[in-house]
């Protein structure tokens, strides 16, 4: 896998006025970056951008994204499709109510090219296995309604990597789930990151969740970024006042990093 470089992001709204203002990071094979701040402060702008999804109602103006040597964005545009999948935060909302699970991965996976019935439950079969749903044959034959909020993020991310995209974008993955749930959620982008060297941006407004599975954070506020650094540095020894109070007014308990504290 190959590292994601982005700079100089900037996308306008119709105003004018910046919604994202020069926005730039890297996120290295085999790492999970969160990129954390407030509601509007620009977290889903960012990936919008990276996926080329931007609303047609904002104006890209400058920026340039590659992963490894292929440059796909310039301009703020994307401009070749980009080897990324991303994991939506509601995947209940994200998944189509009208169609069962299995028809939805089999559309993927056709769409990427696999064909024969036969192959394709199969491949469903080992997809939802790979990230931990023992029962897939029930899971296939669903429809989102009837599987938990939990199973459903599952099935997202096992879409998202069917696609064996070269980086991926969670974001939000674990809104609304239980702290048990949660806590699997993030052990499995943790597991699957490491098998696979494939760099995470993990967007989030938990800390905690930065603190339990990034090794690096990148802090924005107002479509801006305000600092970046390793979890620890950062969490401890903040030198930008935003991140100070963002960082305060968490609960402290949720904060508390080291190297035990990153899941595995």
């Amino acid at each position: 896998m190959t590292s994601l470089t982005l700079s100089g992001l900037t996308v306008l709204a119709p105003s004018g006025r910046p919604i994202l203002d020069d926005i730039g990071f890297h996120v290295d094979p085999g790492e999970i970056v969160g990129l954390v701040g407030e509601s509007g402060s620009g977290k889903s702008m960012t990936s919008l951008a990276l996926t080329g999804m931007l609303p047609d109602a904002v104006t890209p103006a400058a920026g340039t994204a590659s992963l490894g040597d292929q440059t796909f964005m310039s301009g703020g545009k994307v401009t070749r499709r980009p080897e990324i999948s991303m994991v939506f935060q509601n995947a209940k909302a994200a998944l189509n109510p009208t169609m069962r699970v299995g028809k939805q991965i089999e559309r993927l996976l056709v769409k990427l090219g696999a064909t024969g019935r036969g192959d394709l439950t199969g491949r469903i079969r080992s997809i939802l296995a790979e990230v931990g749903i023992a029962d897939a044959d029930r899971v296939r034959k669903a429809y989102p309604h009837q599987l938990s909020g939990g199973m459903n993020q599952r099935v997202m991310i096992a879409m998202a990597l069917a696609a064996e995209p070269r980086f991926l974008i969670a974001d939000e993955p674990t809104t609304g789930l239980d702290v048990t749930v949660q806590a699997q959620i993030l052990r499995l982008l943790a597991s699957t990151t490491a098998d696979s060297n494939r760099g995470v941006l993990l967007i989030t407004h938990d800390l905690g969740v930065v603190a339990q599975t990034c090794s690096r954070v990148v802090v924005m506020y107002h479509g801006r970024i305000m600092e970046t650094g390793p979890v620890d540095d950062i969490f401890h020894a903040a030198k930008d006042p935003y991140t100070r109070e963002l960082i305060a007014s968490a609960n402290p308990d949720d904060v508390v990093v080291g190297a035990e504290g990153v899941l595995s």
